[in-house]
């Protein structure tokens, strides 16, 4: 039996998928200029999700944002954030940055199952970025995220570059997530910070297909 994309689409929202590409992530929230934020979810390994924290390494809660996560994630400690926005060129080891689709997270099941193929069997490092109010992230402006929006996205290429120049940044874009990347490195032309990119499923003409 052939089933449709209709058919498809419906399965996928009615099955979860909880049980399946299982991740541990830690998060970064962002704050940006005009006082928004975003989250970034890092994949880690168990370990480093349930690692013991000493004393002078305990996590913050950021401002404005919940103090309980779901049990496959937490939030970055106060030496990891330090740790993550030195300037180091020593680091060539890839990252990816994952853009998901319209009122999605890093739980999405599209999202879990590219990133636990990277970082388990190609050992890149996987960052997603949750938009403004998505994957409880808590909004801290009116301000939200659309298809032309890319200053985040900008912010975080830019942010990443110059902590560490010799790192090559890959991104990958779902659906909306795929809009905003495509519209990013449009109107980066060749100063884009990218070295490549994959846009999933995207709708392009967005009216059209509303």
């Amino acid at each position: 039996l052939s089933l449709g994309g209709h058919m498809h689409t419906m399965f996928a929202g009615a099955r979860k998928f909880k049980l399946f590409y299982r991740l541990s992530f830690k998060r970064m929230v962002i704050r940006f200029e005009d006082n928004g934020s975003a989250a970034l979810d890092f994949v880690c390994s168990k370990d480093e999700l349930y690692k013991i924290l000493s004393d002078d390494d305990s996590i913050e809660i950021p401002e404005s944002q919940i103090p309980i996560l779901p049990s496959n994630m937490r939030y970055f400690s106060k030496n990891e954030i330090e740790e993550f926005h030195k300037k180091d060129e020593s680091v060539t080891k890839p990252i990816v940055i994952l853009l998901h689709g319209l009122s999605g997270s890093s739980s999405e099941a599209y999202v879990r199952c590219i990133s636990k193929i990277l970082f388990e069997r190609y050992g890149f490092d996987c960052a997603v970025l949750n938009s403004r109010g998505c994957g409880l992230t808590q909004l801290t402006t009116p301000k939200l995220f659309c298809a032309l929006w890319t200053h985040d996205l900008r912010h975080i290429a830019d942010s990443i570059k110059n902590a560490y120049p010799n790192r090559p940044i890959y991104a990958m874009g779902f659906s909306l997530g795929g809009d905003i990347l495509a519209n990013y490195i449009g109107q980066e032309a060749e100063n884009c910070e990218l070295t490549a990119a994959a846009i999933v499923g995207s709708p392009w003409d967005l009216c059209g297909s509303s």
